[in-house]
């Protein structure tokens, strides 16, 4: 049931979860009970006997992040959305016409949507708002269609506190991590990132398709190369006329962080992305994650034990 924000659906979840646990322990305790009535005489079991260690016990709060099912659930597992029930794209290659037609089917029309798919299914992971569909601004306008506008400042702030940092700070060092660690280094987001992390994409696996990296080449990786040519031109502008010391600083600083995330893409794209957007790799989901995922090696984040002999 979702509440008015994302705290009133978090508190929501975390009572069913409470009560079925208790649940749980009762049922368990009277199995107990009528299993050992037999051998009552005989020295076993006695009934009523006190919850042993085995019996899971009700939580008194989340886990840090365990704060955060219902937007976890969202980031983590693929393409669910406030206006249609279930998982929507989930077979390689699904398109926005499929996800259109489903819709349909389902009696509803896009133009009614309040949340939409990403038209190509790679969401840019940056630090700093260089594209209007990156994580945290995709983030926000779920969060914005499913609880409103009028929440959507209290529901940032419930997330930041529960995460305790920023949102784009959780997806640029911890969210990776914990999606690995959900799907135990099988992810169903590829982490497309160049070797010193200058630039970072998610592409959804399954939306993959034998044109996705020139996608990521084309529209997003060199688009950012060129941002970021702008932006330090602008910088070394700005350090050569500002009169404050701190913003001249600032200015160089900022410059000589960008120019080192510069050379960082321009080689990866040279040397890995382009290379493989022209082979135009075909997958198949029915080979596994692992087959799949070494196909790209260069281009997508190492995953550490994924190249080990006999893993399956």
């Amino acid at each position: 049931m979702k509440g008015a924000t994302l705290e009133a659906s978090w508190r929501h979840w975390e009572a069913q979860n409470t009560a079925a646990i208790r649940r749980m322990q009762e049922l368990e305790t009277e199995n107990n009970r009528l299993l050992s009535q037999p051998t009552a005489s005989e020295g076993g079991v006695q009934s009523g006997s006190a919850r042993g260690s085995n019996h899971p016990r009700p939580r008194r709060g989340p886990p840090r992040y365990g704060r955060l099912p219902l937007l976890r659930h969202r980031l983590h597992d693929g393409p669910l959305f406030p206006d249609h029930p279930g998982l929507i794209l989930a077979n390689v290659g699904d398109t926005l016409e499929q996800f259109r037609s489903k819709i349909v089917d389902g009696g509803l029309k896009m133009e009614d949507l309040c949340f939409a798919p990403d038209d190509d299914g790679i969401i840019p992971v940056l630090d700093g708002e260089w594209f209007e569909d990156d994580i945290v601004a995709r983030t926000r306008d779920f969060l914005r269609a499913t609880f409103g506008e009028a929440t959507l400042k209290q529901n940032l702030r419930f997330i930041e506190d529960s995460l305790g940092k920023s949102l784009d700070k959780y997806f640029l060092t911890d969210f990776y991590k914990d999606h690995l660690q959900t799907y135990k280094k099988r992810p169903i987001y590829w982490l497309f990132q160049s070797p010193k992390k200058g630039f970072s994409a998610l592409v959804y696996l399954h939306r993959y398709t034998k044109d996705t990296v020139n996608t990521l080449l084309n529209k997003y990786l060199r688009d950012y190369l060129k941002k970021l040519e702008s932006r330090i031109n602008h910088l070394v502008h700005v350090e050569a006329t500002a009169t404050a010391t701190k913003e001249k600083n600032a200015a160089r600083k900022e410059a000589e962080k960008l120019r080192k995330d510069l050379k960082d893409c321009q080689d990866w794209e040279r040397n890995v992305i382009l290379p493989l957007a022209q082979q135009r790799l075909e997958i198949d989901l029915d080979d596994g994650v692992k087959v799949n995922y070494l196909k790209f090696e260069g281009a997508v984040q190492p995953i550490p034990g994924l190249t080990t002999k006999g893993e399956e």
